[in-house]
């Protein structure tokens, strides 16, 4: 396994993970008759997903609630339209970008993304008294345009996940993001918020946040106590693992848009920039499908701060190994 000073530009993925699907049978089919991984048996359904599940020098309860704390924090992301600004050519590999033949479309994608900060608004200013980034004063969801309430708080979910699965605002806009979908064909826990915007985009890192909202007090509290709950493990499970021989990788994604699944590996190599080495990309070991891109990797020898852009999975190389976009390191090897 190697640690290398400076990234290697021409190793970028070359093939993306984005399912694209009409509906919602279109994803059963296409998840059962999967070629890349048939039956997939390295998929653990969250449901399912237990200490025995760990490598055995790993099986640690602390390190499983931070899995499964993840796993919640962990989104499934519906786009509905094509970018007009997608560009011809990827600006690292110059291999053709993902959907850049159907822009202008209402071509259907499905990623995954992962919750990394919920903001508070009260009369369009936020708790540190900075007013909306849109200059919003009353809150812009669906439920309350549609009935004409006028409610002025309401809380702002951001979402982090790889660009090429959310571009822009334009994607933003009509991107679908499905919290708690934990089990295959049952909705009945699952919630669905809309985007609104992108807070931020980085062809480069390949790292797109963007935003959701609710005035759902409960939700928006719920989701804090899961933020909550990461902050309070974070630097535990890092110091118990920061050592660990098997540089263990997890990932928990949406393969195909169906639930979320789990997946366990190594990564297998570590590129970093010279001028700073917490800024840095990794090859890892975990099996992944489409729908598994803009996933969080988590590695638990890394501290990653919720306010820095983690690394998330970006796809795979001609070889398929798979890659994850430049991230931000709280702590440095």
């Amino acid at each position: 396994m190697a640690d290398k000073n400076s990234f290697d530009w021409a190793r970028f993925p070359a093939q993306h993970e984005i399912e694209e699907s009409e509906s919602e049978a279109d994803v059963s089919r296409i998840f059962y008759e999967c070629a890349k991984n048939p039956g997939h048996v390295n998929f653990v359904p969250i449901k399912d997903f237990n200490l025995n599940h760990l490598p055995e020098d790993c099986r640690d309860e602390e390190l499983e609630h931070m899995v499964k704390c993840l796993a919640a924090q962990t989104v499934k992301l519906q786009i509905g339209w094509v970018s007009l600004e997608r560009p011809m050519c990827d600006p690292i590999t110059e291999s053709t970008y993902p959907f850049y033949d159907k822009r202008g479309s209402r071509s259907i994608r499905l990623g995954t993304g992962r919750i990394r900060r919920v903001a508070k608004f009260v009369k369009g200013k936020d708790k540190y008294g900075m007013s909306h980034y849109l200059q919003l004063h009353y809150c812009p969801c669906e439920k309350c345009v549609s009935s004409g309430e006028r409610r002025d708080v309401w809380w702002e979910i951001q979402i982090l996940t790889a660009r090429h699965v959310v571009y822009d605002n334009s994607e933003a806009e009509c991107t679908s993001c499905v919290l708690f979908y934990d089990e295959d064909g049952d909705s009945n826990g699952s919630v669905v918020l809309k985007g609104i915007y992108a807070v931020y985009s980085d062809s480069l890192r390949d790292s797109c946040e963007m935003t959701c909202i609710t005035c759902d007090q409960a939700l928006a509290e719920r989701l804090e106590s899961l933020l909550g709950e990461y902050d309070r493990l974070k630097e535990s499970v890092h110091a118990k693992y920061k050592h660990h021989d098997g540089k263990l990788t997890i990932i928990i994604s949406h393969p195909h848009g169906m639930s979320k699944r789990v997946t366990l590996g190594s990564w297998q190599e570590r590129s970093s920039w010279a001028s700073d080495k917490n800024v840095s990309q990794f090859t890892y070991s975990n099996s992944t499908c489409p729908g598994s891109s803009g996933a969080l990797v988590y590695i638990p020898g890394l501290v990653y701060s919720r306010l820095y852009y983690h690394h998330v999975h970006s796809g795979c190389d001609d070889n398929g190994i798979s890659r994850s976009g430049i991230g931000e390191e709280e702590f440095s090897y």
